[in-house]
C-alpha cells in the first residue's frame, strides 16, 4: 500500500513533469485546481513529515508562484520542468531510498526487503485530529470556523486517497467545527 507522503510526491511530479501548460494554466494565471492542489499541499507543512516531502512541496510552491505570473510562458515552465529533474537527480544521490518512499533493507531472516520511509505525516494529522478534537471547546466560533475551513481542504484529499483512519480523524473533527462536539460526546452514553 502507497503511504500518504508517497502519495503526495507522486501527486506534486505529476503536476510538474505531465501535465500540459495550458491545462495548468487559465487565462494568465494558476487554474484553480491545481492551486487548490497547492493550498493542500502547502498545508500539510505545517505537520511533521520527511524531510523530502517537504522538499517536493517547497518545488511545487516554487512551480506555482512561477505559473502565476502572467507573463509566463510555455518555453520558460520547460525551463522550471528542467529545474526540478536537476533537483529530482540530486535527491536520489543525496537519500538513501527512492522517490515512491520505499528502502531496500535486509531484516534479521538476512532477506532483502522493502520498507516505508513516508508514514510521519499520516500519524501527524491523526494526533492533530485528535489534540485539536480534546481542546475543541475551549475555541471561540472563528477560530472553529476556520479550523472548519483547514480540515476540509485536506480531508476531501484524503478521502480521495484511500487514507481513511486520518481521513476519519479529521472528518471528525470537521464535523465536530461546523455541528459541536456534544453529539459525539453522548454517542455511547445509554439514556437513564
Amino acid at each position: 500500500m502507497i503511504c500518504l507522503e508517497s502519495r503526495i510526491i507522486e501527486h506534486i511530479r505529476e503536476i510538474i513533469l505531465k501535465e500540459d501548460f495550458d491545462d495548468l494554466r487559465k487565462g494568465d494565471t494558476l487554474h484553480e485546481f491545481f492551486q487548490k492542489k497547492a493550498d493542500i499541499f502547502s498545508y500539510f507543512k505545517n505537520f511533521k513529515m520527511n524531510e523530502l516531502t517537504l522538499k517536493y512541496i517547497e518545488c511545487l510552491e516554487e512551480a506555482v508562484k512561477e505559473l502565476k505570473n502572467p507573463e509566463m510562458t510555455e518555453e520558460e515552465f520547460e525551463k522550471v520542468r528542467e529545474k526540478f529533474k536537476a533537483q529530482e537527480q540530486h535527491w536520489r544521490s543525496f537519500y538513501p531510498y527512492d522517490i515512491a518512499g520505499r528502502t531496500l533493507a535486509i531484516n534479521k531472516y538476512d532477506r532483502l526487503e522493502i520498507s516505508s520511509a513516508f508514514e510521519t505525516l499520516s500519524f501527524s494529522l491523526y494526533e492533530f485530529a485528535k489534540k485539536e478534537y480534546e481542546g475543541l471547546e475551549s475555541r471561540t466560533e472563528e477560530e472553529k470556523k476556520e479550523l472548519l475551513e483547514k480540515t476540509s481542504l485536506i480531508h476531501n484529499y484524503l478521502r480521495d486517497h484511500s487514507f481513511v483512519a486520518t481521513a476519519d480523524a479529521i472528518g471528525e473533527l470537521k464535523l465536530a467545527c461546523r455541528d459541536g462536539k456534544e453529539p459525539w460526546k453522548n454517542m455511547y452514553r445509554k439514556e437513564k
